[in-house]
């Protein structure tokens, strides 16, 4: 009994939270539908000369922390330039093709830059968040510039040399049963010109 009550408890946390957010987007999507058809709001028009009209639809999977679900955006298009776009895309601000949400995003980032990817996957998932594998979240941080920091040429050309230094260690072919351990030490100096 405990377990069929531990394992349903587990289910509900992964789907009921994820449904009752779909439920609350079809609602707000009615409303922006709603609106977009009476007139009632200006914010989302595509141009000035034109009105919207239902143009069909298509079914997208988002991920979230709360978990995953497949729902319709509805599709409007302008009489005027002929653009097509979705209203509830544009209202919550989810991209073209954008399938995961960005606080889950930022999740991932967050716990990976703490670890390894594989580790903060899996601390995620034991947490109760969509389970999700390394290799994607690898991908989605790559595809973000979280590790690109801009320093202006006034901050590389501030002092005469720069000294940047990084270790990382490294686990090589063993000799005779025993692996080889060592580090890898890399210096990066930087001159009064900005050159490495």
């Amino acid at each position: 009994m405990d377990e069929l009550v531990t394992k349903l408890a587990e289910v509900y946390d992964r789907k009921a939270f994820a449904e009752l957010l779909k439920m609350i987007l079809q609602m707000v999507q009615e409303l922006l539908m709603y609106r977009i058809f009476h007139g009632e709001t200006d914010a989302l028009k595509c141009c000035d000369s034109g009105h919207l009209r239902q143009n069909g639809s298509f079914e997208r999977r988002i991920r979230t922390s709360l978990g995953e679900f497949k729902m319709r955006f509805w599709r409007v298009s302008c009489s005027a330039c002929r653009k097509s776009f979705s209203p509830l895309q544009r209202f919550i601000h989810l991209g073209r093709y954008q399938t995961k949400t960005n606080e889950l995003e930022q999740l991932i980032v967050e716990a990976a830059s703490e670890t390894n990817y594989r580790r903060a996957v899996q601390e995620l998932a034991r947490d109760g968040k969509l389970p999700v594998s390394f290799h994607t979240a690898h991908g989605w941080v790559l595809r973000t510039d979280c590790d690109e920091i801009d320093l202006s040429r006034q901050v590389i050309g501030s002092v005469p040399i720069q000294i940047i230094p990084d270790g990382t260690g490294f686990k090589g072919e063993g000799r005779d049963g025993k692996a080889r351990k060592g580090d890898l030490k890399v210096v990066i100096g930087i001159t009064q010109k900005g050159e490495i």
